[in-house]
């Protein structure tokens, strides 16, 4: 929730429930947080 990504959606798009969702990989979204 920090990372403004719902844990299902990022959880279906991961196992490929949601083919045309596409959230970046954990790390990505991470770093992107983490910059001013």
């Amino acid at each position: 929730m920090k990372l403004g990504v719902s844990f299902f959606a990022y959880l279906g798009d991961r196992l490929g429930i949601n083919p045309q969702a596409s959230i970046p990989p954990l790390p990505d979204l991470i770093r992107q947080a983490a910059r001013p």
